[in-house]
């Protein structure tokens, strides 16, 4: 069994953060810009204490998004990687949130739905992360929902590591979702997460989306080519998709999406154009 290890800091904490933001819900059109959060000074809403956690019955009336410290936001202004006393708010008339319901974390869901048949409770549980129980290395790898070996080699500094990995439990957070059969839904997160965020093995379904644009903006780029750019073409420059999401440096899981996508491409029937197998179509969104 590996040795304890000194906790390491929290996730994307910064020595000079700026302070926790509170936001109003509101409607945001589709094309519209997400208006940046006024500051608030004051701290989050009685929500956040799990003690107090119930069915959100009031709705608007009773909840405001509040985004704490150390939380990652998409780039839509959903909670991706919640942490401290963050909630969210999604209003039922708002656009779609291509990440919801999703986390950047390993996680495992329990769905319960309430009597009232109009409200749905997912209880979010963090996995937390393998670590190396060597302190000069930063290996932090993503736990499977059963861990079968507790004490395997550390792969880090690509596989030189003489480290040992431990699983680093998540025991301090509590992550709650009530949806309302209406599209209204609540997010409210409790605790610091006290661990670094695992590297992620797949990407987010935004960062699918915007990959799946990429690849068709570029028919003929190979999976090398999306993977470190290219800023000299004379065409349309290729930009890396690594800045989309760090999983998909992966040269052999981003060949298998490349290739995917354009099946997908190739096999939709309303894009096909005179029997040519979808070849056609690539080129017209280049």
């Amino acid at each position: 069994m590996a040795r304890a290890k000194k906790r390491k800091p929290a996730p994307l904490l910064v020595p000079h953060s700026p302070p926790a933001t509170a936001i109003k819900s509101k409607n945001v059109k589709a094309n519209e810009e997400i208006p940046q959060p006024e500051v608030q000074t004051q701290g989050p809403p009685a929500a956040t204490e799990t003690n107090k956690w119930k069915v959100p019955l009031g709705m608007d009336r009773d909840y405001r998004t509040f985004i704490d410290h150390d939380t990652t936001l998409d780039k839509q202004g959903y909670p991706l990687f919640p942490n401290r006393s963050t909630i969210w708010v999604h209003l039922a008339d708002s656009p779609k949130i291509k990440n919801f319901k999703k986390f950047g974390f390993p996680h495992t869901d329990n769905h319960e739905t309430k009597k009232c048949q109009h409200w749905k409770l997912i209880r979010v549980t963090c996995l937390g992360a393998l670590l190396c129980d060597r302190e000069d290395c930063d290996y932090a790898g993503s736990p499977p929902d059963k861990i079968k070996e507790l004490d395997p080699p550390c792969p880090g500094s690509a596989g030189r590591c003489p480290g040992r990995v431990y699983w680093h439990k998540c025991t301090n957070t509590k992550i709650r979702f009530d949806i309302h059969s209406s599209g209204w839904a609540l997010l409210c997160h409790q605790g610091l997460h006290n661990h670094p965020w695992p590297t992620p093995k797949k990407p987010d379904p935004e960062a699918m989306e915007e990959l799946a644009n990429g690849v068709k903006k570029n028919p003929k780029a190979t999976a090398l080519q999306l993977k470190i750019g290219n800023a000299n073409s004379s065409e349309q420059p290729i930009k890396s998709v690594i800045d989309i999401h760090e999983s998909l440096g992966n040269a052999d899981r981003l060949g298998y999406y490349v290739r995917q996508i354009r099946k997908e491409v190739k096999e939709a029937p309303d894009m096909m154009n005179g029997g040519s197998g979808g070849d056609s179509f690539l080129h017209d969104m280049s």
